[in-house]
């Protein structure tokens, strides 16, 4: 089971994201991607299916899956 904790604090917050894979699997560390117009997005990638599961934006908004 994956677990993504929240920890609230003043004027900002922490968040984690566990992920429950085989520590066999690969990964390639956090990748930054700056999209024309907008702000840039920080990510780990999988590389197995070339997606992630969670992101972070230069302005700070958090995604997490």
């Amino acid at each position: 089971m994956c677990t993504v904790t929240f920890i609230p604090s003043q004027g900002a917050h922490i968040i984690t994201s566990n992920r429950d894979e085989s520590p066999l699997r690969q990964s390639q560390g956090l990748i930054s991607r700056h999209l024309p117009g907008h702000n840039t997005i920080y990510f780990p990638l999988d590389p197995d299916s070339g997606g992630s599961w969670i992101a972070l934006s230069g302005s700070g908004r958090t995604v997490c899956l």
